[in-house]
């Protein structure tokens, strides 16, 4: 008889005032694990995602959860772009796992140049079934978006913005104008947050500006972007000596000026064991180390 591997515990959430929930996920099993044993012949090469055939690679391409998720690992890399235009059993999948409004897809030339991010947009006051694609560029200490329009069917390059014209105190050491960790598109506009400061993208009139961080986030372990129950933006981070994850968000004062107020702290018994994931819809969700 085979033993029946342990099982991921669900999720714990907590509710707080306001209407901020925790979400708690168990990054394992909390088991302890034996070392394997030394092998007695020698290993295969592992597989990749570049290796499989391109038969399992459209089985995983249609279990993605949403369109953004697709378009954004076709455009990934080529070959997987390759695998999604060429296939011709995928369409008549992607119809029946999303919309009707995937069969555009196949008419979507390859980006002119390598992106980093991607981000589809369907303005509301455009005729159903119009949107775009706003794909970022990053090249060192400047960065340019990269937009699709589903009207013209054709991809347009951007002027580059350099850093130093984002923010006029980019440090000088540092050689890259976007962090590592992707955007957060949130009402309209993606951001990208750094240790100092935060760069904003405007997807209207694809501007790149910068904001400062709340007040005494400064030097704090990485913070996260997210949005309310009502979709005003707003900004957590962990705080491990204090063991509380305050909640800044972003809205007008008495004075009609906009800046970030902070909001709730929320106390935990022990933070160093956790680690900060996302905030979505109000939900902060947390990781079990």
């Amino acid at each position: 008889m085979e033993a029946t591997p342990p099982c991921t515990p669900p999720p714990t959430t907590s509710t707080f005032g306001g209407g901020i929930t925790l979400v708690r996920r168990s990054g394992s099993h909390g088991l302890p694990t034996a070392a394997p044993p030394p092998p007695e012949f020698p290993q295969p090469a592992p597989t990749t995602i570049f290796t499989i055939g391109d038969d399992l690679l459209l089985d995983i391409f249609v279990r993605f959860p949403s369109l953004p998720s697709l378009v954004r690992a076709a455009f990934a890399y080529r070959t997987f772009l390759h695998a999604v235009l060429s296939f011709p059993t995928f369409r008549p999948r992607l119809f029946a796992a999303y919309s009707p409004l995937a069969g555009v897809l196949h008419r979507i030339p390859a980006p002119p140049e390598a992106v980093r991010e991607l981000y589809i947009l369907s303005p509301p006051e455009e005729r159903h079934g119009s949107f775009h694609l706003v794909c970022v560029h990053e090249d060192g200490l400047q960065v340019r978006t990269v937009v699709f329009s589903s009207d013209t069917g054709e991809w347009q390059l951007l002027p580059w913005a350099e850093a130093a014209a984002i923010n006029k105190d980019h440090p000088q050491d540092d050689k890259h104008c976007l962090p590592p960790r992707t955007g957060k598109l949130v009402d309209g506009r993606v951001y990208w947050t750094r240790h100092d400061y935060v760069i904003v993208l405007d997807t209207a009139t694809l501007h790149f500006s910068s904001m400062d961080l709340p007040p005494y986030m400064y030097g704090q372990k990485p913070f996260v972007v997210g949005e309310t129950k009502d979709d005003k933006l707003c900004m957590v981070c962990a705080i491990d000596e204090e063991n509380t994850i305050p909640v800044w968000v972003w809205r007008a004062d008495a004075g009609r000026v906009y800046k970030w107020m902070l909001d709730k702290e929320i106390e935990l018994e022990d933070l160093s064991t956790l680690k900060l994931v996302a905030v979505k819809q109000g939900f902060v969700h947390l990781e079990q180390l």
